[in-house]
């Protein structure tokens, strides 16, 4: 079954804009910050994709910027080779993957109404993964009976869970729920809510972002206060949520952002889904192929890989190393599933986060 799961959000305390700017003083915002061959990194679009970064890689000794410009490299030199090959992939490709995965995971659209997320985040990260993928299955295609059949066999397993999407705060105290759900109805403001309650500064931050709850998570007495809700509404009441572990009630208020039934998914939502495991299936060894091209491509080109900021020219280090070895495969078995640039490997049943850089 699909799990919900996030793939990205804005960086919360990774790196402050005031050391970014240190990191490259004196560039004007459209200075190059990293170029691969003729595509190009400039001053503005590194620091949006380095407040855009949520995970730094433990024991790294990387920050946020570093990620970026790892990610940049990794996406950009995908790019190059795509196009020297023939099939780099379609606007309408990376869209149809977009729709598959927000049918799949309403995080997504979750992160996106909170601003953590954008279309365009997404977009740059599916394209990697399409990229890799077509590079290393050299554009294999599944046709449509092949798509066709590997649904029939497993459609029952494809199944998004029932999920509400709300953003919510909560209370220690009947009283001071209720007044901030008084303010709620006026205004429509939660963070107006808390202060006029005078709840834990903690709630501002839980309260300004959607959050998806599966069906089978959500305490009963939750589930039934929001079963009634169309989208936007509020629950009538602070909900008290109790449970053998904390017997002390925790009141919750909450507003409905959006209830998903649990269903089967058609075969047209996951086609993109299927067809990428088809030719798992038939190339299961797509990811070792795909970094010998990468690191072949990185070896020859290596004088058009630059970066600029005297603090991130050690990461051309990274940058050059061949990826590790994947364990060979069984003869008709799915690869080790493979990133780019912080991308998530989406085959059934379940996406994964991917790690940054190649």
């Amino acid at each position: 079954m699909f799990q919900p799961s996030v793939l990205s959000a804005r960086c919360r305390g990774l790196m402050c804009a005031g050391t970014l700017l240190l990191a490259i003083s004196g560039c004007s915002s459209r200075s190059v910050v990293a170029r691969v061959n003729t595509l190009t990194l400039n001053e503005a679009d590194f620091h949006d994709r380095a407040e855009r970064v949520t995970a730094v890689p433990s024991n790294s000794g990387l920050d946020a910027g570093g990620v970026a410009i790892l990610n940049f490299v990794n996406d950009s030199i995908l790019a190059q080779i795509t196009k020297d090959k023939g099939y780099s992939p379609t606007d309408a490709q990376v869209n149809t993957f977009l729709r598959t995965l927000k049918v799949v995971n309403p995080q997504l659209d979750a992160d996106i109404r909170s601003g953590k997320a954008t279309d365009d985040d997404y977009r740059r990260q599916i394209l990697s993964t399409l990229s890799l993928f077509a590079i290393g299955t050299e554009g294999a295609k599944a046709d449509a009976a092949e798509i066709q059949n590997l649904y029939t066999k497993e459609h029952s397993g494809m199944r998004i869970q029932g999920s509400y999407t709300l953003r919510f705060l909560t209370a220690q105290t009947a009283a001071s729920a209720q007044k901030a759900l008084d303010v709620l109805k006026s205004s429509g403001d939660f963070t107006k809510a808390i202060e006029a309650a005078q709840l834990p500064a903690a709630e501002v931050n839980t309260s300004s972002h959607d959050v998806v709850i599966a069906e089978s998570q959500a305490p009963p007495q939750l589930k039934a206060a929001l079963d009634p809700l169309k989208p936007e509404q509020l629950t009538p009441a602070p909900v008290a949520i109790s449970g053998p572990g904390s017997p002390q009630a925790v009141y919750i208020v909450a507003r409905l952002i959006e209830h998903r039934a649990a269903r089967e998914l058609t075969v047209d939502e996951v086609r993109p889904i299927l067809e990428r495991k088809v030719i798992e299936q038939r190339l299961p060894a797509w990811k070792t192929h795909a970094d010998q091209v990468v690191t072949k491509y990185k070896k020859e080109h290596k004088d058009d890989i630059q970066i600029t900021p005297d603090r991130y020219k050690p990461l051309m280090t990274t940058i050059m190393q061949p990826a590790p070895e994947q364990p060979a495969a069984a003869p008709g078995a799915p690869a080790a599933a493979g990133s780019a640039g912080a991308v998530p490997d989406v085959s059934p049943p379940a996406p994964s986060s991917g790690q940054p850089g190649q």
